[in-house]
């Protein structure tokens, strides 16, 4: 359903709610309701408005028979005469319902900006008006206010329960301020209004891998991934939860299969270069990128994870030609420079790495990895309160988060900066988000207890104490078992 139905949708639903409370008011006289009633019951709405005015002129302060102009004018498709109508109906009687409620669908139906103050005055009057908060919850979505999106939604109950595109916006709001578990459990129901279509099944299983809930995330696409003409991005994302769960072996057939399938398919290759780099088997993922790259040598992410690899493996000659490769590939995007970078601070040329940050980010400024790697090497060089890297890395850092609100780490990142200038309420709340994007982060842990106990916030010190110690056990056991599980070349070099 498009956005335009979806408003019609509410829009239609809002008005069936006043006519009903209208036709209850009834008009100025009986002899008045006698004549319009029927008339606009049927759909004669030219007839009605005739009768309309004439009763207006004789009682032109009845704000009844204006909201009944109004029907009528909407009847007709005069929406701007209907609205006008509304209007003045609202002029003579500020509170009554009918002419607030038939002002609202139009002005929500042809996206007019006095809608949601129109909607607001409804909700004000009836707090428990769900159509009216899905209205407001709709509104919210569409200038991107997330926040309130959910507030209101979450208040509209079951007048979303057969509109798809609602809960579609429900869902992707709560996924955008954190509430992964909540945003699965709303895209499996708008799943539930159409069962054939797969699109809910997938953003339900990314909604359960950002929470960890890597079992539950594959159960709902594991048999998408495994069947014939598999979309590729389902099958990189069932592999990537076979790897998250130690699956590895599974992760690996299944994307070698799809490789042999579909050879010039470019996030295959990533996919599993991605899983080879985690376990540090560096000539294992150099060997899938060079297949990669004989059947898609244009590629310029193929070739930034290259130079990557070689980087690794200390061959920095080889490296630099991948990242120059990648540049070349595609000018309009920082990869290859961004891959030099990190090349550079890996031999100790940090300076030469910032330059190299600081022309990507001029002339990127809005992509949110090059400000944060700016940011990171400004502060792994050092920062001091008040200092220009600190005002440059923290300004790289709110843009990045502004612009990627869900970018976990760049949360992390800024909070860690604000404690270390000594701004410790500032860091409770990057560190805070950062955790509620990723929890298990250990170092944005402990950098948010520290920050707590600077803030004096120390009432809350005792369960963020406790989450350390459980990460930091986890990660012992995450650490045998990735000992346990790199991978090996094999031996005939498939």
């Amino acid at each position: 359903m498009s956005g335009r139905n979806l408003r019609a949708a509410i829009g239609a639903c809002l008005l069936v709610f006043w006519a009903v409370s209208l036709d209850a008011q009834g008009a100025s006289t009986d002899a008045d309701r006698a004549a319009i009633g029927p008339l606009i019951k049927q759909g004669d709405y030219a007839r009605a408005l005739g009768a309309i005015e004439a009763a207006i002129a004789r009682a032109p302060a009845d704000a009844r028979l204006w909201t009944l102009k109004g029907l009528a004018l909407t009847g007709m498709q005069r929406s701007d005469e209907a609205l006008a109508a509304y209007h003045k109906a609202l002029a003579l009687e500020p509170r009554s319902m009918a002419p607030l409620q038939g002002a609202a669908e139009i002005e929500y139906r042809t996206r007019r900006p006095e809608a949601r103050q129109t909607v607001e005055r409804i909700v004000a009057i009836d707090p428990d008006n769900r159509v009216a908060h899905a209205m407001l919850g709709a509104l919210a979505f569409e200038r991107r206010d997330c926040e309130g999106a959910v507030a209101a939604f979450e208040r509209s109950g079951p007048a979303l329960d057969r509109n798809g595109e609602a809960l579609d916006q429900f869902a992707h709001c709560f996924y955008v301020v954190g509430r992964y578990l909540d945003a699965a459990s709303t895209f499996d129901r708008r799943q539930r209004l159409d069962p054939g279509d797969p699109g809910p099944r997938i953003k339900a299983a990314l909604a359960l891998h950002a929470a960890g809930r890597f079992t539950d995330a594959l159960t709902r696409v594991e048999p998408l991934a495994t069947a014939s003409g598999a979309d590729p991005s389902v099958i990189d994302l069932a592999a990537d939860l076979y790897d998250s769960l130690e699956r590895v072996s599974e992760a690996i057939g299944l994307l070698r299969g799809a490789i042999a399938r579909t050879p010039a398919q470019e996030s295959h290759y990533v996919t599993l270069g991605s899983i080879c780099l985690k376990r540090e088997s560096y000539d294992l993922a150099r060997e899938i990128i060079d297949v990669g790259l004989r059947h898609l040598p244009r590629s310029a992410v193929l070739h930034t994870m290259r130079g990557v690899v070689h980087a690794q493996l200390g061959d920095f000659a080889r490296a630099g030609e991948d990242f120059d490769s990648a540049s070349r590939l595609q000018p309009d995007r920082p990869l290859g420079a961004v891959g030099r970078s990190l090349a550079l601070q890996q031999t100790g040329q940090l300076d030469e790495s910032i330059g190299v940050l600081r022309r990507e980010a001029a002339s990127h400024p809005d992509d949110a990895p090059t400000l944060f790697l700016l940011a990171q090497a400004l502060i792994r060089r050092g920062v001091a309160p008040g200092a220009p890297a600190a005002r440059e890395a923290e300004a790289a850092l709110v843009r990045a988060v502004e612009v990627a609100p869900n970018f976990g780490q760049a949360h992390a990142e800024l909070g860690k900066l604000y404690l270390k200038i000594g701004e410790p309420a500032r860091a409770v709340t990057h560190l805070r988000r950062a955790l509620a994007l990723t929890p298990s982060d250990r170092t944005a842990t402990y950098s948010l207890l520290q920050a707590l106990r600077q803030a004096g916030l120390d009432e809350e010190t005792p369960a963020v104490a406790a989450r350390l110690r459980e990460l930091m056990a986890q990660e012992r056991d995450d650490e045998i078992r990735q000992n346990r599980l790199r991978l090996l070349k094999p031996e005939d070099g498939r």
